[in-house]
């Protein structure tokens, strides 16, 4: 049977392990300076809930690299590109991987072929679309109706016309887009923006490196390419026949290697833990803080 003392006892146990304290109301004081203290607490512990709700709601982007094993596949390219000095029936465009196949691009209905007005001259617009094997191969933008590729290629132009537009075939364009694959989220193409301004002919080429890359979300996942770019440009001399073909040459390769990248969501619980440790800390600190000002205070008052 449990005695009057050892109940007792019992309850002074648990009371010596109560981290929660209590003050009587009776010596409560409110001040103007905690009440500051608290509305600037509020409004801290506010804000940091608002930033770790806006991290909770984005994901984290975790990228590894692999050995791409797909090499076989199709790729898509989309290009919107602008020739300040030529009209658009002096200018083709074509594509030819290393094993010879020739693509020609399908046109982007009201966006390709047509002609421009800029600075009181006549333009020219090229946008399309083209499906090409996933090789090694060239994009080119050459005079002329021409099939093939530089040394093999048949031009359905006039001679007479053709030998004149080689004499006066100025590539100055913009490029508004040239893009490998499906958009993925903060990619950069870098070629989109690039203006190349030439004096005369000439003959510009770039040399781009694709990366195969892969875009994984919890509900979809997305197959793409990236790529860097350099490039070159050669003025050439007017003479009675042209030894190299003046024009926009976009020479492309293939990475073996695969960009993998995960988007990861953050859970719930995460957030919870971070709104809770947000709340204490930051009413710890203004405690600290009151508590503080308080002494000092106090101290100030003794010393008067």
């Amino acid at each position: 049977m449990i005695t009057h003392r050892g109940q007792k006892k019992g309850k002074g146990l648990l009371t010596s392990l109560d981290l929660f304290q209590k003050t009587d109301k009776e010596v409560k004081v409110r001040s103007r300076a905690g009440g500051i203290l608290t509305m600037v607490g509020a409004m801290i512990v506010f804000l940091l809930v608002c930033y770790e709700f806006y991290i909770y709601l984005s994901s984290d982007i975790v990228q590894t690299i692999s050995v791409d094993t797909t090499r076989n596949g199709k790729i898509t390219l989309d290009f919107d590109i602008s020739f300040d000095e030529l009209h658009c029936n002096e200018v083709t465009v074509e594509a030819m991987d290393q094993m010879g196949n020739v693509y020609e691009p399908l046109p982007y209905p009201g966006r390709s072929l047509r002609t421009v007005q800029k600075g009181g001259t006549e333009g020219c617009r090229i946008a399309g679309q083209l499906t090409v094997r996933k090789l090694q191969g060239i994009v080119q933008f050459i005079p002329g109706d021409i099939r093939g590729m530089e040394q093999h290629h048949i031009n359905q132009m006039n001679p007479m016309h053709l030998n004149e537009l080689l004499k006066r075939f100025n590539p100055s364009h913009l490029v508004h887009t040239f893009a490998f694959g499906p958009k993925l989220p903060n990619r950069v193409n870098p070629l989109e923006g690039y203006r190349m301004g030439a004096d005369g002919i000439a003959r510009q080429q770039y040399y781009l490196q694709l990366v195969p890359s892969k875009y994984v979300t919890s509900w979809s996942s997305t197959s793409s390419f990236q790529y860097s770019v350099t490039n070159h440009t050669q003025d050439l001399e007017v003479s009675f026949e042209l030894a190299t073909l003046p024009g926009v040459f976009m020479r492309y390769d293939i990475s073996p290697m695969l960009v993998y990248m995960e988007e990861r969501p953050h859970y719930l619980t995460h957030f919870l833990v971070k709104v809770c440790a947000v709340v204490g800390g930051v009413w710890v600190v203004m405690g600290l803080t009151f508590s503080t000002l308080r002494s000092i205070g106090e101290m100030l008052n003794k010393v008067d």
